[in-house]
């Protein structure tokens, strides 16, 4: 009997150290798997953030897109309107370098040129006519004269809408002898219709060898 007693004994403590083994065993799984979940967790909360940015960042791209497409836009008209106030400068500009040489006298046409005009005795002659747009002057040159003394040139101005003459419808200038061969005669117009002559004072035909130009 004390030996039955002895094997129970010793039966009940390895029951009981295989017991503590189980339970030490499954104490340890437990806290190994919490820490494992706990791990598994906090990785998931990385990736849910790093996808919160993602679509973040995408949603930004997409609004910049967007606002590059709008910006692309008002480039092109831009560009548009900047060739369009080119296209309406340059004739501006044109214009302003034709205003600016009027106002310095600095363009010039040529009515006649070496042209010999007869003149009839006692009389005159029409040389030339035109249309003054701007005030300025005409010179005539002469190169060649039957007759110095009595071959003369002059200038009779119809005076145009814009210019302020009062009672005045015209303007006669001259005639004037030429003082030397050659010899040029300066008369100064306005805006109108501008007719050169040239008179004769003597009873017999003149003529005269000359060049008209005018200046505005």
């Amino acid at each position: 009997m004390k030996l039955l007693g002895r094997v129970t004994a010793v039966l009940l403590v390895v029951i009981l150290v295989l017991g503590g083994v189980v339970t030490v065993i499954y104490v340890n799984d437990q806290s190994v798997v919490s820490s494992q979940s706990s791990a598994i967790s906090q990785q998931s909360q990385t990736i849910l953030g790093q996808v919160a940015t993602i679509q973040s960042q995408s949603s930004n791209l997409v609004k910049d897109q967007s606002s590059l497409t709008k910006l692309e836009a008002n480039i092109t008209a831009t560009q548009a309107i900047l060739a369009t106030l080119q296209a309406e400068f340059t004739p501006l500009q044109a214009q302003v370098k034709s205003l600016t040489s009027i106002v310095g006298l600095g363009q010039s046409k040529m009515f006649l040129s070496q042209q010999l005009v007869p003149v009839p005795s006692l009389g005159d002659q029409v040389a030339s006519t035109f249309v003054a747009n701007y005030s300025g002057y005409v010179t005539v040159t002469m190169t060649q004269i039957s007759d110095i003394n009595n071959v003369q040139a002059g200038v009779i101005i119809l005076f145009g809408n814009s210019v302020n003459s009062g009672q005045y419808a015209s303007e006669p200038l001259g005639p004037y002898a030429f003082t030397s061969v050659p010899g040029t005669i300066v008369f100064p117009v306005t805006p109108g219709s501008i007719t050169v002559y040239l008179a004769n004072a003597d009873s017999s035909p003149g003529n005269a060898t000359v060049t008209i130009n005018y200046y505005y």
